[in-house]
């Protein structure tokens, strides 16, 4: 692996970037889940075809993840996340002027391929710029900034609703946002060295050797079982907490499932970094998806409000390590953006599918406790998974 000199000051700059620019793509993303009803309204459309619009985002991911890893190997991750942000932003400002719903889904697939570029190039960031000893540590960090605008998306979004004339104003605002944090992405970041030697040493690298790794394919389906829960919760748990009652606290008390992403990112990357391992938090967080998933669907009272938050904790933190583990593979860490590249792409198999799903099922059965289920067995797939990977 090529080495890197590591300043002490600068590569907090970058981190504090990163977070930044994190943050604004899940507020981007998620708000989406409290404008639904609005949406839904104004553009006359069923539950299947509202999760469809969310399922467009996970179409563009999964087609343009592999080639932004590939992208961000060759020629550095400055220019990955900054022309990433760029398109996200620009997208995800268009999407709150879409005439139609066949418009809005086509905007929000070039959202998409935009917001597509984070996820691989940032743990490449960070595997250049921090040492092996605080990895997971400085992961925990930028996968925070995903957290906070889940929480901001899902608390505040209704708020802004109101004063900013609904769905379409709130969309250009945020989007509007996300510009000013790609400009300033562009200005200040920068690698720890010119990058020459990375896309020199990339090149000759097959992406071949990639789809041979065994250890990829793991994190590859430990990553689908994560977000899979978690893209799905975070569209359909405001509109579940609704049906038991809950109003307008239900935002409120969706936003207890990132918050839980937020302490998740946190602990369990400075946990794993003081134990030196990353297999043992994905055993143990996975074991409890699927039973936290049921008793979500079956909860009433107080519960409606402590569950989505371990929930969070759990797929949150199952995440972080699969950002982590790269970045210190003996195999992987030459190729961080196309190894994630790899399991952001297939992984997001389970969040084209499920959103869909869901509203599917509750449009014929009344109910979201089947689709619940189902949701449990995929949750558990991590554990399964995380068995047969290799501790290094």
């Amino acid at each position: 692996m090529t080495a890197f000199p590591k300043p002490s000051r600068y590569r907090w700059v970058v981190l504090s970037l990163i977070f930044l620019l994190a943050l604004v793509s899940s507020i981007l993303i998620f708000s989406y889940s409290i404008l639904i009803p609005e949406v839904m309204s104004e553009l006359r459309i069923t539950h299947a075809q509202a999760g469809l619009v969310f399922s467009a985002l996970v179409v563009a991911v999964m087609v343009s993840r592999i080639p932004w890893g590939v992208f961000c190997d060759l020629v550095g991750f400055k220019k990955a996340i900054g022309l990433g942000a760029t398109v996200m932003s620009v997208f995800g400002f268009l999407r709150g002027l879409a005439p139609d719903y066949l418009a809005l889904l086509a905007l929000q697939l070039l959202f998409g391929i935009g917001y597509a570029a984070l996820m691989p190039s940032a743990p490449k960031a960070i595997s250049e710029w921090f040492s092996e000893d605080e990895l997971g540590s400085a992961t925990g960090v930028y996968v925070a900034g995903y957290s906070v605008g889940m929480v901001l998306a899902l608390g505040t979004t209704s708020f802004a609703s109101v004063l900013l004339g609904g769905w379409r104003g709130v969309f250009c605002a945020y989007g509007a946002m996300g510009l000013a944090f790609a400009a300033v992405w562009w200005i200040l970041s920068k690698p720890p060295s010119s990058g020459k030697e990375v896309a020199k040493h990339s090149e000759a690298i097959s992406y071949r050797e990639v789809l041979k790794m065994g250890d990829a394919w793991l994190l590859t389906g430990i990553f689908m079982s994560a977000v899979g829960c978690q893209d799905t919760l975070s569209v359909w748990l405001p509109t579940i907490l609704e049906a038991k009652g809950l109003g307008e606290a239900s935002g409120l008390a969706s936003s207890m499932l990132p918050l839980g992403f937020l302490i998740s990112g946190l602990v369990v990357g400075a946990v794993s970094d003081k134990i030196r391992s990353r297999k043992l938090p994905i055993l143990v967080l996975g074991s409890l998806v699927g039973p936290l998933v049921v008793a979500t669907a079956l909860a009433s009272g107080l519960l409606i409000w402590a569950l989505p938050l371990m929930l969070g904790f759990c797929t949150f933190g199952i995440m972080t390590m699969v950002f982590t583990i790269p970045g210190e593979h003996p195999e992987m860490r030459d190729r961080v953006g196309s190894v994630l590249g790899l399991a952001a792409s297939v992984g997001n198999l389970a969040s084209l599918t499920m959103p869909v799903v869901v509203g599917y099922i509750k449009d014929i059965t009344g109910s979201f406790l089947p689709s619940m289920i189902a949701l449990a067995v995929l949750g558990e797939c991590s554990l399964l998974l995380g068995l047969k990977l290799r501790e290094r």
